[in-house]
């Protein structure tokens, strides 16, 4: 019984080493993705916010492949458009439970949902529209959803 118990807690340890180790190596990758924002259009203006379509690449530019296929458990839930003071002006709710991006590529994501709220835009609506329309002057954040919490990258 001792016997099962020690090989029990060594395999169990041996699984959380590796487990926090493929974290940590995609933990290190996503820190240095690239987002760059393409284009926007089908702009509408609605009672409560400004809605329209953005298309997005990520870049992995290390080299190591980014494979980040948790069966759910990490979900890149939204990506947050912030000026370049890091005030955030909008949002892209999206649902990609399968993230695979290999060293040097770029993968593109078209006609992604995007809104900021009229609250965010007050009188400024073609002074945040032109932010848009110009991708150097966008931050593009990435939040992931997972058990152990919200983080954004």
């Amino acid at each position: 019984m001792k016997k099962l118990l020690l090989f029990t807690g060594i395999a169990l340890g041996g699984i959380y080493y590796f487990g926090q180790q493929k974290l940590i190596d995609i933990k290190s990758i996503v820190q240095q993705l690239q987002f760059k924002l393409l284009k926007m259009y089908d702009v509408k203006i609605e009672s409560s916010a400004v809605k329209f379509k953005v298309d997005l690449s990520i870049t992995n530019p290390t080299q190591q492949n980014l494979a980040a296929d948790a069966n759910g458990f990490v979900t890149l839930s939204k990506l947050k458009y912030y000026n370049l003071q890091e005030e955030m002006i909008g949002q892209s709710n999206v649902d990609v439970q399968k993230i695979m991006i290999a060293a040097g590529e770029t993968i593109r994501f078209e006609s992604l949902e995007t809104s900021i709220p009229i609250s965010n835009v007050g009188g400024a609506i073609n002074t945040i529209l032109n932010r848009f329309k110009n991708p150097d002057n966008i931050i593009v954040k990435a939040e992931l959803t997972t058990p152990a919490g919200v983080y954004i990258i």
